[in-house]
């Protein structure tokens, strides 16, 4: 529907007169474009800037009298059909008004109700909002929980690698105690088979065999003493070194254990980071979305 102006509708009346016809609001609606409020505005507008003012009648005579009486009997009736066509137009104006008002009656209904629905999706939005920033807070409380939780984890990997460093290097000092220990076993086996050797080779000093018999007896005592204390000795430490074992094997399930929580963690740790920055992403278009709308 156009804009008409005062302007363009008093020309298009303008022309109508010169025609001959008298300027109605359906003729000019359909040479302005316009709609009936406005051309019914400018159209009285117009009529009351161009009044139909009859001129005063001279004196004359009976003929011309009874003529002009004629004449105006019949402009009077010409008078009276433009009122009626003046009346209907003013009739069909009115109508097309009250069609007009109830067409912006409904539409304003229908503005308010879009007022409203957009009014209600806006506070949802809104709402919304507030409990993505609430989850937001949450979700990044939690992320904070986790890495702490990875954090304590790594720390307790560390100390683990460090025992079990530490367990690896007693277990190695350990087994260097042991090969001493079958050292100084071999050597007391050779110093008997050398010592019977020797004890062979006396035959001819059988006298002087004698005199160290008693030392060689005593001799060969301490060493099966030290012999059962050294296998004594060995017995401990082969204890000790498997329960060096086993509390290295431990320590190496401990190790992968929390390497495996490790990598859990980091893993719930990505997912989160993913999580958050698709609520962050959520939160930022919805906020886009209300401000649009608003």
């Amino acid at each position: 529907m156009a804009v008409v102006t005062y302007e363009t509708v008093a020309r298009v009346c303008d022309e109508l007169r010169a025609q001959g016809t008298r300027p109605s609001q359906r003729l000019v609606m359909a040479k302005t474009g316009g709609g009936a409020h406005q051309v019914l505005q400018h159209l009285r507008a117009w009529h009351a800037q161009h009044p139909d003012a009859a001129a005063p009648a001279p004196a004359l005579g009976p003929s011309i009298t009874r003529l002009l009486a004629e004449e105006f009997g019949r402009i009077e009736a010409q008078a009276r059909l433009n009122a009626e066509e003046r009346l209907r137009e003013v009739e069909e104006a009115n109508e097309e008004l009250m069609r007009e008002s109830a067409r912006l009656e409904q539409e304003n209904a229908a503005y308010q109700q879009q007022l409203v629905t957009l009014t209600a999706e806006r506070d949802r939005v809104q709402g919304q909002a507030r409990q993505q920033g609430v989850d937001l807070e949450r979700l990044q409380g939690n992320l904070e929980q986790e890495r702490r939780a990875a954090e304590a984890a790594r720390v307790d990997l560390a100390q683990a690698r460090l025992k079990t460093e530490s367990q690896q290097e007693l277990v190695e000092q350990m087994r260097g105690e042991l090969t001493n220990l079958r050292t100084s076993i071999d050597s007391e086996r050779t110093g008997r088979i050398e010592a019977e050797r020797s004890l062979a080779s006396a035959n001819a000093s059988v006298q002087e065999l004698r005199k160290n018999l008693d030392k060689m007896i005593e001799l060969h005592d301490a060493i099966d003493a030290d012999n059962d204390q050294l296998q004594k000795a060995l017995q401990a430490e082969r204890a000790i070194a498997a329960e060096a074992q086993r509390e290295l094997a431990a320590c190496r399930a401990e190790s992968r254990a929390l390497g495996a929580r490790a990598e859990d963690l980091a893993r719930r740790e990505k997912s989160l980071q993913e999580e958050l920055q698709q609520l962050r992403g959520e939160t930022e278009r919805k906020s886009s979305k209300g401000r649009r709308e608003e």
